[in-house]
């Protein structure tokens, strides 16, 4: 790494780890949704493929990331976006933990399934990221990226914050009834 890549990378991690107060939870409301659907479908091939749907769906509604990584190139990038999305799977763990060791629900293959499908197209597309693989390229540009941008709206993090603990609240509620 060259010295002034070094710099970037030190003053872009001080602005990430700054953010980090504010990071939402990008795959905790969607991992929410897929432990729902997996908890009220027992076929596991179903809670996965409506997990990956549902993931679809909630990504039409503008959540305030659609700007995330854009300040960032090449392997800053991959960098910040690992970090991050390292992050949000320890919170998707302990949620998961949380909702299988209080028995608010079973661990089962459906729950599970429901869980994969609900999170999986945010790892295709950093599949994408990272390999510019023509697959999941396809995939990110012609799907994922389609229900991102099917409302012209970009809000700002914050609000996006918000939207995305409304989410996980509603679907926690619906877990608990």
């Amino acid at each position: 790494m060259t010295e002034a890549a070094l710099n970037e990378f030190q003053k872009s991690n001080l602005n990430i780890n700054l953010k980090l107060k504010i990071l939402p939870m990008f795959l905790t409301p969607h991992a929410a949704t897929g432990i729902y659907i997996g908890s009220q479908i027992p076929n596991a091939w179903l809670a996965f493929l409506f997990g990956f749907i549902s993931h679809l769906l909630l990504d039409f509604i503008p959540h305030g990331d659609e700007s995330l990584g854009e300040r960032w190139n090449g392997k800053i990038k991959v960098y910040h976006l690992a970090l991050i999305s390292g992050l949000d799977m320890i919170v998707v763990g302990l949620l998961t933990y949380y909702l299988i060791a209080n028995r608010i629900v079973p661990l089962t293959p459906a729950v599970l399934a429901g869980l994969a499908g609900s999170i999986l197209p945010d790892y295709i597309w950093g599949l994408h990221e990272i390999t510019k693989d023509k697959v999941t390229g396809w995939i990110s540009s012609n799907i994922l990226s389609a229900c991102h941008h099917l409302l012209p709206v970009r809000l700002p993090l914050k609000v996006g914050v918000i939207i995305q603990l409304t989410t996980l609240l509603i679907f926690m509620r619906l877990l608990t009834i």
